[in-house]
Order: structure tokens, then C-alpha cells, then sequence
């Protein structure tokens, strides 16, 4: 099967997204499949447009005309949710065009939901500007959901959001991420520390974050904390908590190498993650592989990895004092810690790149099976 996969992110190895793709695409190409990936870069379109949420999916309609005139046949094309729309506009009067597998990692509506209704439990005044603004791109989003051949998913949440709101019951498949048990390795007795890895921004739940490691540090539970693969600058991270905690914070902006990222792992024994929207998030699965005991939110793909009090513990998106107390319980039961490490690194095993590419391939058959 030849697959044009097509998604609004730079190329490389090192966000999930990107891991994602290449993953799943590198088992793909080894099965004897083509795939032609195109990232951010390979579209024409200015990245530094204020117009490229309409430009860009426009500009992918384009060059998938491009590339069939030049005689590639593709039997699928794979677009990430909020790039979308334009193809499947076009599909619409264009009927010999590859139909429209519409990748989600995480459904652009219900991420707006979610922002609205954190904002106002925390207290967070958003104007008209920033309510209005990501309506844009819900639409389109919503559009392309609703005209798609076939949808692949991530979360039981995202399932039900498009039952729910969108009236879309049976064109969808579910396809989870994967973790090479080569690399991310169980390790028993892991140094104590808190680990937070991922772009530093309010969706990952970082206020909550930030609170939580402020109560230990006032109630003086000293214990190594890492805030890893930020992608903004040291300082900036710092800065964001109170003076005497900035010097007991470590802070890594970029991490660039697999190896990196394990010893990072392997240097603490709690995962802090509390997020208030995501897929299922390579890092969890990381972590879990790793025998990191997990305390995040139940939400997302969390939930759907997560038994609470079994293979790791949660709490619902915004309860600080509820992600405080796990914490505490941690860190005052060492052989609980352990035995969740262990529990989820176990439940962990069952995710692979192999088991992912399969269900991608599955999703690929149904959508050419709806023309």
C-alpha cells in the first residue's frame, strides 16, 4: 500500500508527534508499504503567516495535486486533524482524489473545551480574542472529521467526543503509541526524584505542577525535582516559581539523544504529569517502561493507561490538593512507589511500535474499504 502521511510539525526524532510518525512509518517501509511523510518544511506555505491556519490547508490540497500529477498513486492520504480541511473540501467535488484517513492526537474541540473550562476553575480570565480565536481552527477540524473516509484516534475521550458532539459512530479505529523495551528499560530502586518531561505550556498542566512542588518544598519534603524537554529557555522555567525554590530545580531545555532521555528517566522514581488534555503521551509510556511511579490526570490517554492504585495514581484535571496527597503517599511508602513502577512497566509492554504500525495499517485498509 502506497500512504501519503501529511502533518503540520517539523521533521525530526524528538517530540512525540514526530516519534509518532517516524515510528510507525520505519515498520511500514520495512513491511514492503510506501509511505512519503511531509512535515511542516515540506509545505508551501510561510510558517510565519498569521493567515497559515487557512493557508496551509490549502497549500496541502495543492501539492497532493502536484504529486498525483507527477504520477505517484497513492492509496491513502493521511492528514493530521487541524490541516485537513481543505482536502476534504476538495474530495468533495474532486471524487478520484485518495480518500482521507484524518489523524487525531488530540481532538481540536475538545482541546477548546478543556482550555474554557481549566481557565475558569483556576480562575484564569481569557478575553474574546483567545476564546474566539481557536474557533478557526475547531471548524475546519470539525469539518474534515465529519467528511473523512475513516478517523484514527488515540483516547476512549476522543471516542466519545465524536459520538457526542459530532455524531460520528462507526468510521473510527483507535491506534496507540509505542515504546522500544530495548531502550526505555525497567530498572527497580530508581533514585528518588520528581521528573516532569514535556513542552512547558499550560495545557501540560504546569500551574498545577508548579503548586505541587511548592507545597513540598514549604513543608519542607526536599527532593530532587527535573523539568526536562521544555523547549524554552532555562530561566524562563526558573522564574516561574519562588525565589528559594529556583536553585533546587533542574531544568533541561532540549533533549536530544535516546540515551539522554533514559538516563533522564533513570534518575528519578515519581513521574509528575498532570496534563490537562493529551493523547496517550509517549512519555507516559516511557515512563512506565522505565519503572517511574505515575501520578498524572484522569483524563485522556492517562486514564485509559492508568488503573488508579494499581499501576499508577490520578486525580482529576485542576485538583492540586488530590495530586499533592499522591505525591505524598509516594513518597512516604517507598514500597508502594516501587510496586506501581512495576505494575505499570508491565502494562507498558503491551505497546509497541509493531502493535501501533498494525492498528495504523488497519485504519489505512477500512478507509480504501469505504470507497
Amino acid at each position: 500500500m502506497k500512504i501519503l502521511r501529511i502533518s503540520d510539525i517539523a521533521n525530526n526524532r524528538t517530540g512525540g508527534m514526530s516519534r509518532y510518525i517516524h515510528e510507525v512509518s520505519d515498520i511500514l517501509l520495512k513491511n514492503g508499504h510506501e509511505v512519503q511523510l511531509v512535515f511542516s518544511n515540506d509545505i508551501p506555505c510561510k510558517n510565519s503567516s498569521k493567515w497559515r491556519r487557512f493557508l496551509a490547508p490549502i497549500a496541502v490540497v495543492k501539492m497532493v495535486l502536484s504529486l498525483l500529477k507527477a504520477g505517484n498513486k497513492f492509496a491513502v492520504v493521511e492528514i493530521h486533524e487541524p490541516l485537513a480541511a481543505g482536502y476534504a473540501l476538495a474530495r468533495l467535488f474532486m471524487r478520484k482524489l485518495p480518500p482521507l484517513l484524518v489523524s487525531v492526537y488530540a481532538i481540536e474541540g475538545r482541546a477548546l473545551q478543556t482550555k474554557v473550562s481549566y481557565a475558569k476553575m483556576k480562575g484564569i480570565s481569557l478575553n474574546l480574542l483567545s476564546r474566539l480565536k481557536p474557533l478557526t481552527i475547531v471548524w475546519q477540524a470539525n469539518f474534515a472529521l465529519k467528511h473523512a473516509q475513516h478517523i484514527i484516534v488515540e483516547t476512549q475521550d476522543d471516542v466519545q467526543f465524536l459520538h457526542k458532539h459530532l455524531r460520528i459512530k462507526n468510521s473510527i479505529s483507535i491506534q496507540h503509541g509505542g515504546v522500544d523495551r530495548n531502550i526505555f528499560i525497567y530498572k527497580n530502586d530508581l533514585p528518588q526524584g520528581i521528573l516532569f518531561l514535556g513542552s512547558w505550556i499550560e495545557r501540560k498542566g504546569i500551574i498545577d505542577f508548579i503548586e505541587t512542588i511548592e507545597w513540598l518544598f514549604k513543608n519542607e519534603i526536599v527532593i530532587p525535582v527535573t523539568i526536562a524537554g521544555t523547549g524554552c529557555p532555562e530561566d524562563e522555567v526558573r522564574e516561574m516559581f519562588s525565589f528559594p525554590l529556583r536553585s533546587h530545580i533542574r531544568v533541561i531545555s532540549k533533549v536530544t539523544t535516546n540515551e539522554d532521555l533514559v538516563s533522564i528517566y533513570h534518575s528519578h522514581s515519581i513521574f509528575l504529569f498532570p496534563s490537562t488534555l493529551e493523547g496517550l503521551p509517549l512519555v507516559l509510556l516511557e515512563a512506565a517502561s522505565c519503572g517511574l511511579a505515575i501520578v498524572t490526570t484522569n483524563t485522556s490517554g492517562m486514564k485509559d493507561f492508568i488503573d488508579h492504585g494499581v499501576n499508577g495514581l490520578l486525580s482529576e484535571v485542576g485538583d492540586t490538593q488530590a495530586l499533592i496527597q499522591n505525591v505524598k503517599l509516594l513518597l512516604t511508602d517507598i514500597g508502594y512507589q516501587n510496586l506501581l513502577g512495576f505494575k505499570a512497566s508491565e502494562k507498558a509492554k503491551l505497546y509497541s511500535w509493531e502493535n501501533s504500525a498494525h492498528q495504523f495499517l488497519d485504519a489505512c485498509n477500512k478507509t480504501v474499504n469505504v470507497e
